[in-house]
């Protein structure tokens, strides 16, 4: 009984440790295709000298980019920037 909770204390450490680790990686800029669905960038703050978007793509999870790109040619799709003020542009 011992060695499980042993065991259970040091699994969660490893885990809370990865967590740690992994929360301080940097974020690159990925690049976004218009074909693929309308595109909405959402102004998010600067942190470390850098500016930060929240970008959604379609049905798609929104993800936090940097520098974001938008490539690719599309009919119906679009592209809405908010800025930090609250308009859309």
């Amino acid at each position: 009984m011992r060695l499980k909770n042993t065991l259970r204390r040091g699994v969660a450490a490893a885990v809370i440790a990865g967590i740690v680790v992994t929360s301080g990686l940097p974020v690159y800029a990925k690049t976004w295709d218009i074909s693929e669905g309308s595109i909405t960038v959402e102004a998010d703050g600067e942190e470390d000298g850098k500016s930060y978007n929240k970008v959604t793509q379609g049905d798609k999870e929104t993800v936090r980019d940097t520098d974001t790109v938008i490539t690719g040619k599309s009919e119906s799709n679009t592209v809405t920037i908010k800025s930090g003020g609250g308009a859309d542009l």
